[in-house]
């Protein structure tokens, strides 16, 4: 457990952020966003955490091919500098 509390110290330190539940899916501002863009809230929570830390891996679960496919997707969705912002927890 000691190794996993360096890991994310260096990461924090290094401007990586934690992005695994920073952003909710029923949060009307990311429904109202996929709305916007005619994408999934799923497509633009990931493109979200792509935008705010690119340096990053994300390995989002999947039950389906249907949600593998919409997740891999998500890459191509483009957040412009607004809606990331607007979408960032305070």
């Amino acid at each position: 457990m000691g190794r996993c509390r360096h890991v994310v110290r260096h990461a924090r330190s290094n401007g990586s952020r934690q992005a695994s539940g920073a952003i909710s899916l029923s949060r009307p501002g990311v429904v109202r966003e996929a709305a916007r863009l005619g994408v999934t809230p799923a497509q633009v929570a990931l493109a979200w955490s792509l935008a705010v830390s690119p340096n990053v891996l994300l390995i989002p679960g999947t039950s389906s091919r249907r949600h593998l496919r919409e997740n891999l997707a998500a890459s191509s969705v483009h957040l412009d500098a607004d809606a990331v912002r607007r979408l960032s927890p305070m």
